[in-house]
């Protein structure tokens, strides 16, 4: 369960890692167009995927979308 002791976690993301999670959770791009758009290699986003999981104690990308929204809700 995401409650409000996540929202501070979302600072321990370096900058690259919220351009990431913001392509992932807020724009529900996959990870394939995540590394388009942000000009990098498919392995190299889904390592990043892949950290901003283990950093905020997630498991899925539905996770990362209702963090980021009640994020941006409590910014």
């Amino acid at each position: 369960m995401i409650g409000p002791q996540h929202y501070g976690f979302l600072k321990r993301l370096s900058p690259r890692e919220m351009e990431v999670a913001y392509e992932l959770g807020v724009l529900c791009m996959s990870t394939k167009l995540t590394a388009f758009h942000l000009g990098m290699g498919y392995r190299t986003a889904e390592t990043h995927r892949t950290v901003i999981y283990r950093k905020l104690g997630i498991h899925n990308v539905a996770e990362l979308a209702r963090m980021m929204a009640l994020a941006e809700s409590h910014a």
